[in-house]
């Protein structure tokens, strides 16, 4: 049976139906696949299944979205320990959703890029191995010695202009990130269309851990094996790297919410610090 929609869901089909063509779909299967074979927890079968059938399967979930009656799956929530027992939870979707999710979110990645306040950020891409140290964070999925040396380089830069070298980071990133705030900061960065922005957030509150029968408490944006998340997460700080563009000349780095930025001396470094976490308050 055919959800019951509004009137408007007619006009708001034709940017669902065009974001989510075939051939969209094939490419973000691609990215979504390799990513969801590097996970903590593997698939029996590798997902094979689904990318053997992918083409009758997508298909299914666009005719879904298109009727109005797409539903994500519960996702499966584990825990990765981080240090001393302390954990973050891990997101491991159904490959539909996960589809859905890179989908759409290589739609609105264009825009999302060209609102990007520096060059002197990065995040990884789980699809693709790394050329330099620009596609390294904390999720960087290759072993992390293999350009470690770049990355000291990097930052060993600052050290040859300054007398301080000023390295932190932002606890549990991830989890604290408002989805409220979130889309609010999005939808500045460029026109997007209200029907797709719906949709990606109607998806990522279907990813927020709820236990206990809790309400929905629209924190936390999930923490996931291929690329949508991340782009959202790194986006979400755009504002920060403006701010150290104009505090630092342009000497900082960012992978995602790793910052390191070069000072002349500590009470600089301190009124810096103290901007960052004004600004992420």
């Amino acid at each position: 049976m055919q959800s019951v929609n509004t009137p408007r869901f007619e006009n708001r089909i034709i940017n669902l139906d065009k974001c989510f063509s075939t051939s969209n779909m094939k490419k973000a299967w691609k990215i979504v696949w390799q990513g969801m074979r590097k996970q903590t927890l593997l698939d029996l079968h590798d997902y094979y299944d689904f990318h053997t059938n992918q083409e009758r399967l997508i298909e299914t979930i666009k005719t879904e979205i298109i009727r109005g009656d797409y539903k994500p799956k519960p996702p499966q929530i584990i825990r990765l320990e981080k240090k001393y027992g302390v954990c973050r939870h891990i997101q491991i979707p159904s490959p539909e959703d996960a589809l859905v999710l890179q989908t759409i979110v290589e739609t609105l990645s264009p825009l999302i890029s060209k609102a990007k306040a520096s060059d002197r950020a990065y995040y990884s891409r789980s699809h693709s191995k790394p050329k330099n140290e620009s596609d390294i964070d904390e999720s960087f999925p290759y072993a992390w010695w293999e350009l470690w040396p770049v990355f000291q380089k990097k930052i060993y830069e600052f050290t040859s202009t300054f007398d301080y070298v000023v390295v932190t980071d932002i606890a549990n990133y991830f989890d604290n990130i408002s989805l409220v705030h979130l889309r609010n900061t999005i939808s500045s960065y460029g026109n997007f269309d209200e029907c797709l922005l719906d949709f990606l957030f109607f998806l990522l509150e279907a990813f927020v851990w709820r236990p206990d029968y809790l309400p929905l408490n629209e924190f936390g944006l999930p923490q996931v094996d291929f690329d949508a998340p991340r782009l959202l997460g790194f986006a979400f700080l755009f504002e920060i790297d403006k701010f150290l563009d104009t505090k630092t000349a342009g000497n900082f780095v960012r992978w995602m919410d790793d910052i390191d930025f070069g000072v002349n001396t500590i009470e600089e470094g301190k009124k810096i610090l103290r901007g960052l976490d004004e600004i992420l308050l």
